[in-house]
């Protein structure tokens, strides 16, 4: 229910002596996921999932026993909602994510819906403490970005506003996987800025920069650039964290770039929520516009031109000296 490697940072950050754990779910309309109990037991007509703690349990067995029993499907994310919820009947510790399938429940009604339907089904609930305790958790959940791809796109919109606006993403669909690498603007096309030259590991590996590991993989979820402890990063903090791991990449993308920063700000508005956009994939060929996925919208528009011609082709290190031989 819950993806393997991220049980044990569940666990790392549950606080002791929480009695109970909930969980909020969204779609990739961000829709949320209310619960109606049945027979409004003590006045709550609609809440959010939550489960009580066992003896002995595991924080990340009690959520994924949440999951199962009050949600009914596996998640895509799991976030946490960085707060201690009490009242007089229980400490609850609350996550927030995506869901991968269809949502199921024996013991509630469930409904999906937007937020602001969701926030008036909850505030028409009787039981005034919880009312108010899933009202700002609701509030809370739909502040954070719940998609791990869509949390790679927001860095670099936090890398812009650190200074770095030549920082690009270059996005394509792989078969098997939505792959992003994050690269200056030097090494995007002039007659395509969705697209980059490649650069060659030899030439890195020349430059002392070793392995950059510049490209995100929807493969690697909430493990970025295979970074450890770095699943409930935010946006903010994976740039940060960004800027600290590959140096040499961010500063050759200091620097303003109002318009590409203009586009990228209208790429993420288009693909509100949770959207991805990429140039192409496996039958899809680069076009006047960019693909996109995971949203409403249909396209997005191609971003200002990079700076490097492809005809350019870098040989600097790339190709070994031929060592002479005893007959030379």
């Amino acid at each position: 229910m819950i993806p393997r490697p991220l049980l044990d940072e569940v666990d790392a950050v549950v606080p002791t002596g929480v009695t109970h754990i909930g969980f909020v779910a969204t779609d990739l309309r961000g829709n949320f996921l209310v619960t109606e109990p049945r027979n409004h037991p003590y006045g709550t007509s609609a809440t959010l999932s939550k489960i009580k703690v066992q003896p002995g349990d595991r924080p990340s067995t009690t959520l994924t026993r949440c999951l199962k029993e009050h949600i009914g499907t596996a998640v895509e994310s799991v976030y946490p909602i960085p707060m201690t919820w009490v009242t007089p009947n229980s400490i609850g510790f609350y996550f927030a994510g995506m869901l991968e399938g269809e949502s199921s429940n024996p013991h509630h009604a469930l409904h999906w819906l937007p937020y602001e339907r969701a926030e008036e089904r909850i505030k028409s609930s009787q039981n005034a403490v919880s009312r108010s305790r899933d009202l700002a958790i609701l509030a809370a959940a739909s502040k954070m970005c719940l998609c791990p791809y869509r949390r790679v796109l927001l860095m670099v919109k936090e890398l812009h506003a650190m200074g770095f606006e030549r920082m690009r993403t270059v996005p394509y669909r792989h078969p098997l996987a939505w792959r992003c690498p994050v690269v200056p603007k030097a090494w995007t096309y002039a007659d395509h800025g969705g697209l980059m030259g490649e650069f060659s590991d030899s030439f890195a590996r020349s430059l002392g920069l070793g392995e950059l590991r510049l490209t995100y993989s929807s493969g690697e979820s909430q493990q970025p650039f295979q970074w450890d402890s770095s699943a409930f990063l935010t946006p903010q903090d994976l740039a940060q964290r960004f800027v600290r791991d590959k140096p040499e990449l961010v500063a050759a993308g200091w620097g303003p770039d109002p318009v590409y920063v203009q586009w990228y700000e209208e790429a993420l508005r288009l693909t509100e929520p949770y959207g991805v956009w990429y140039a192409f994939g496996e039958g899809l060929n680069e076009t006047d516009h960019l693909y996109v996925e995971r949203c409403s919208a249909s396209r997005v528009p191609l971003p200002p031109p990079g700076n490097l011609d492809r005809g350019h082709a870098g040989t600097f290190l790339d190709k070994q000296e031929e060592k002479p031989t005893d007959d030379d």
